[in-house]
């Protein structure tokens, strides 16, 4: 449910079966005015038991009429969007189905790329923010905002009065941007100096209405959460809150290193320690659904492992957010680059002899779950410990249990005899080996967990 105005809503119900997809998620949206019963409110679209979901949604806008869309997801990654017309009606909008609507300003959509869109005389790079003109559900002039380079990806975006703000990831460390509507085209807007020390992350909190003022959490490895607010007329920061330090950060340090992967690709990977050769290490990854792993504050894990000499890692491996064209460069018959990826790194921190196999444990969770267990089971010897946490293990069953059936665009189909044999080389499950020694693992799920089903860690476990 999410409000439209304070007389309707937009209402997605998961009453019955029938009104889901195969996924799990709302397949129907309707809108129901105040003093409406459901029988009365008003449908305005049912997808196919085989998409993924829908949901509506308006977009408040500072500079004019509020905006109401509608987007029908009928894969993981692609989908429709439809503007919603005051009767109900829906217009299609023809974007890519495969970009992401992230704002609205000013009679202007702001629209995230994931690949290359050709429109008109005008090319516009996989992993840009395009701002394009919207009238009653036609699409006008498009400008690029920003086009990423090596290196760089689109994090977050969000719109105040007069500006946009993009929140960048720049060699896995954030960064901001900022733009304003003169005189009919986008400018860049200027952005005083950033607070933070060193890699770190930016990331928008909620945001006040009506002004032009953001709200902005910032960390680093080493640096608690600080919620920041940026008057962008003013050009000025202003600490709102400083979350208390969990650990002492005297004499532990942050480095970017690389490894070389199995493709020849050099993936990024901080370390954090004491600079003690062969410590204990724990590395932990996700690489999956173009989620980057950012370097957050290490609250918990400086308090009960960097406190005692120990060193931390966080692998940038493909799969993730962290570079445009990262995600893409590991899924369905690719996936098995981000267990190349994970191992790489691995291999390179014993090459530095800043850890060695037995002094090295790998986590993961959900996406992250199937890499650590994907990792152990094709190279065991290389580490002494695995944490592994609600996990997928079983690739060749995985559509068939909760919400799997809507990752088949991150891993391909198994019912398709062109994906199975990639699959089955990726299961965890199916690649345990009886004549193989494996180091201590640690295995956890939930059982009422509706997305990633717990027979995955229980069949794991079982197994092993």
């Amino acid at each position: 449910i999410a409000w439209r105005d304070e007389d309707s809503v937009w209402v997605c119900p998961a009453w019955d079966e029938r009104q889901l997809t195969a996924s799990g998620y709302p397949r129907e949206a309707w809108l129901l005015r105040r003093g409406q019963s459901f029988e009365e409110a008003q449908p305005l679209l049912q997808t196919a038991a085989e998409s993924v979901w829908v949901h509506a949604w308006r977009y408040l806008d500072a500079q004019g009429a509020p905006l109401d869309l509608l987007e029908e997801s009928t894969g993981f990654f692609s989908r429709r969007y439809f503007q919603v017309a005051s009767d109900g009606a829906l217009l299609p909008l023809g974007l890519p189905e495969t970009c992401e609507i992230c704002g609205y300003l000013g009679g202007w959509l702001l629209v995230l790329l994931k690949h290359d869109w050709q429109r008109a005389n005008q090319s516009y790079a996989a992993g840009s923010l395009v701002a394009v003109k919207l009238n009653k559900g036609v699409l006008g002039q498009a400008q690029c905002l920003f086009a990423p380079q090596a290196g760089q990806s689109v994090e977050g975006v969000e719109t105040t009065r007069h500006f946009v703000a993009a929140t960048l990831l720049d060699n896995v460390s954030g960064s901001l941007k900022a733009w304003r509507l003169q005189q009919g085209q986008w400018q860049t807007a200027e952005v005083p100096e950033l607070p933070l020390e060193g890699a770190g992350v930016l990331e928008f909190a909620d945001q006040p209405w009506g002004g032009d003022v953001l709200y902005i959490a910032a960390s680093s490895f080493l640096s608690p959460l600080t919620l920041y607010t940026l008057d962008l007329q003013r050009q000025e920061w202003c600490v709102m809150r400083r979350q208390p330090a969990q650990f002492d950060p005297e004499g532990l340090g942050v480095q970017q290193l690389h490894a070389v992967s199995a493709d020849g690709e050099r993936i990024p990977y901080y370390h954090v320690g004491n600079g003690e050769p062969n410590a204990p290490t724990l590395v932990y990854a996700y690489g999956g659904f173009g989620v980057s792993e950012l370097p957050h504050y290490l609250g918990n894990i400086g308090r009960h492992w960097l406190a005692q000499g120990h060193s931390f890692v966080l692998a940038n491996v493909r799969g993730g957010g962290e570079f445009a064209h990262w995600h893409h460069a590991a899924r369905r018959e690719n996936k098995h680059k981000s267990t190349d990826d994970l191992l790489a790194v691995i291999a390179d921190l014993h090459r530095r002899g800043l850890s060695s196999p037995k002094r090295t444990a790998i986590q993961g969770g959900s996406n992250g779950g199937l890499l650590s267990a994907s990792a152990f089971v094709r190279q065991p010897e290389s580490i002494g410990a695995l944490v592994c946490e609600v996990p997928l293990t079983d690739m060749l069953r995985y559509h068939r249990l909760s919400a799997g059936a809507s990752w088949i665009e991150e891993y391909g189909d198994p019912d398709d005899e062109t994906m199975h044999p990639y699959l089955a080389a990726l299961s965890p499950y199916h690649n345990l080996d009886a004549e193989r020694r494996y180091p201590a693992a640690l295995i956890t799920t939930s059982l009422s967990d509706d997305r990633v089903h717990p027979a995955h860690a229980l069949k794991f476990y079982a197994r092993l």
